[in-house]
């Protein structure tokens, strides 16, 4: 290689580094700072009054009653059951289980899509004013970031803007 060429590629290693040694990196976690918002609580608080919710809450509830007495006489009669009616009994425990699992993940979904169609979009223009504002060049999302130091943390930032955009 030439030597033109080698001050070429040497200037342009030297200004690539220079331009990130003034970029600015952050790192924020914009769901945690979409539920953290004083709206987010809000809107999760009324979804939890909606009788849907509490409809499907209630029957988790009744669920988990159910297993727990089927666990306590699964305990007591271990000795004197069959193969067959423990088999039942573990059949029932696993549907039971099921549909408890089904239970939580419809009410997390609920909740989840409820607080992100009413926030996403006014938390998205609060990040790019805060993008904006402190003049970041690089944004990553905390939950991807091993450590970072605290003031590269904007979150808390974030939910104060997203408060203050959606009083």
């Amino acid at each position: 290689m030439g030597t033109v060429k080698k001050l070429f590629l040497a200037a342009g290693l030297v200004l690539s580094f220079s331009a990130m040694a003034e970029a600015r990196t952050a790192v924020v976690n914009f769901t945690g700072a979409v539920f953290n918002s004083a709206k987010a609580q809000e809107l999760i608080s009324a979804a939890q009054e909606e009788p849907e919710f509490v409809n499907l809450r209630t029957r988790g509830e009744t669920l988990e009653a159910d297993f727990q007495a089927l666990r306590e006489e699964f305990e007591k009669n271990e000795l004197t059951w069959s193969e067959e009616q423990k088999a039942e009994a573990n059949q029932r425990a696993m549907l039971m289980r099921q549909e408890q699992e089904h239970i939580s993940r419809t009410l997390n979904q609920y909740v989840q899509g409820t607080v992100m169609r009413e926030l996403q979009t006014p938390a998205a223009e609060a990040l790019d004013e805060l993008i904006k504002d402190e003049k970041i060049t690089i944004l990553i999302n905390a939950e991807a970031v091993l450590m970072a130091a605290p003031e590269a943390d904007l979150t808390e930032k974030l939910v104060q803007r997203i408060n203050n955009k959606v009083k």
